[in-house]
């Protein structure tokens, strides 16, 4: 109702074109709240490779503790719903349980970018976040993991895969992640629309000039 309400009052009082931008950011405004984490793999060439952007809310999960993974390698593990990026962790644990994301074992990565490390981790007795030493609820979280291999390889099923935490979510995207509906519906009405009114006065100004020059 509000983007409605907002939406509303803006091309009441403002151009078209203003209005479109306006309802733009509001969408993506919103949907950027509620974003979480995201962690999406797509197959570039001879390789996998998983990007994640994103902030986490940690209340209601039970932490920190401490872990340093790197010394292990690090990798994904499809059908245990498991995803590590490398590093060193504080680590909270989650009463809930990853959804698998795939049929394949262990595969540890090629090569790993970014400013901050994550790992979804099932175990045979807990289930557990790790962040960044120090993280704090909110604070941006990114990176891109690459795997020699393609999705039928490393045992990987294309699709998205939703867990939700106390105060969060963490979506796993195997393949180009879908576009929102009302993103696109937004941009083509509006669109025609605008194309509907620019065609208008452009026909109306001609009128005008052929008008002036018959005088």
């Amino acid at each position: 109702m509000l983007v409605g309400s907002v939406l509303g009052q803006c091309c009441f009082r403002k151009p078209l074109l203003h209005c479109l931008v306006a309802g733009s950011l509001i969408c993506f405004g919103d949907a950027a709240v509620k974003a979480a984490v995201i962690i999406t793999a797509v197959e570039s060439g001879s390789n996998v490779i998983f990007s994640y952007t994103g902030q986490l809310d940690l209340t209601g999960l039970s932490g920190p503790g401490f872990l340093d993974f790197s010394f292990l390698g690090s990798g994904i593990a499809p059908s245990a719903g498991s995803f590590i990026s490398g590093g060193i962790y504080d680590t909270y644990q989650y009463s809930g349980a990853f959804i698998p994301f795939g049929s394949g074992g262990t595969t540890l990565f090629g090569s790993f970018s970014g400013d901050g490390h994550i790992a979804i981790v099932n175990t045979s007795e807990s289930q557990e976040i790790w962040v960044p030493p120090g993280y704090v609820s909110g604070a941006p979280l990114s990176g891109s993991v690459t795997f020699a291999g393609d999705f039928n390889s490393l045992g990987l099923t294309p699709g998205s895969y939703i867990t939700a935490l106390p105060s969060d979510t963490i979506t796993m995207n195997i393949g180009a992640a879908p576009v929102p509906a009302p993103l696109p519906l937004l941009g083509l009405g509006a669109a025609t629309a605008f194309s509907r009114q620019l065609k208008r006065r452009i026909a109306l100004r001609r009128k005008r000039e052929v008008g002036g020059g018959a005088g």
